[in-house]
C-alpha cells in the first residue's frame, strides 16, 4: 500500500506534503522549537490525533503514487 499517512513534528509533516503532494494525511504532534527543544502534545492527545488522521487517511483512500527518486541514489 503506498504512504497515505505520515506522523511527526511539524517540520516533517511540511516536508512530507512538499515531497509528496496533499493527499498524504499528516499529524503534527509535535512542534521544533530548536535543535534540542520541541513543544510536544500529550501522549493522550497524540495517540487521538494520529487514531482519528489515520482513520481519515484509509477512508479516503486517496493514496499518492508511489515515490520514485531520480537517478543516481
Amino acid at each position: 500500500m503506498p504512504v497515505a499517512f505520515v506522523a511527526g513534528d511539524s517540520a516533517t509533516c511540511r516536508e512530507v506534503t512538499e515531497l509528496l503532494g496533499t493527499s498524504v494525511v499528516t499529524a503534527a504532534v509535535k512542534q521544533g522549537l530548536g535543535r534540542f527543544a520541541a513543544r510536544s502534545m500529550t501522549p493522550v492527545e497524540a495517540c487521538e490525533l494520529i487514531e482519528e488522521r489515520s482513520c481519515k487517511s484509509v477512508s479516503e483512500r486517496r493514496w499518492p503514487d508511489p515515490y520514485k527518486p531520480s537517478a543516481p541514489v
